[in-house]
């Protein structure tokens, strides 16, 4: 599981070169080409919403994959048994806005130099001393 700060590590085969090992939500998802053309779309929408994330915020693939799999095998069994999947569409876009306003309301500017460490350390997989470095680094 590649998932939150103490994420394991995977082993990939590649099919060119050596086998890389990595935590990264988006470049697992980048390795998966199924042979079932169904499963694969639904593999690449999965990527599509890791790299989207990836790209805006730099982390939170693997959440990323996991809400969009959620809501995607939520919505597909609502539409078979009957929902709008336009009315489903607009919940969905009544449940971002005002899940993006509780963020607001609730986020802080990390503002500090030990805040700045802290959030470094768990963006580097609770290392410390990578922390620390970053945190000097923000700092100059």
């Amino acid at each position: 599981m590649t998932l939150g700060p103490r994420s394991k590590s995977v082993l990939i085969e590649k099919r060119w070169g050596a086998p890389i090992v990595c935590n990264d939500g988006v470049t697992i998802a980048k390795e998966f080409d199924l042979k079932d053309p169904e499963e694969n779309l639904g593999a690449r929408m999965l990527r599509q919403a890791a790299e989207k994330t990836g790209d805006m915020v730099g982390d939170g693939t693997s959440t990323s994959t996991i809400l969009a799999h959620a809501m995607f095998a939520d919505g597909v069994r609502n539409v078979v048994a009957g929902a709008s999947a336009i009315d489903i569409k607009r919940g969905l876009d009544r449940a971002t806005k005002r899940a993006i306003e509780t963020l607001k309301q609730i986020s802080r500017p990390v503002s500090t130099r030990r805040e700045k460490e802290q959030v470094a350390t768990i963006s580097a997989h609770n290392d410390p001393l990578i922390g620390q470095l970053v945190g000097e680094a923000i700092e100059k």
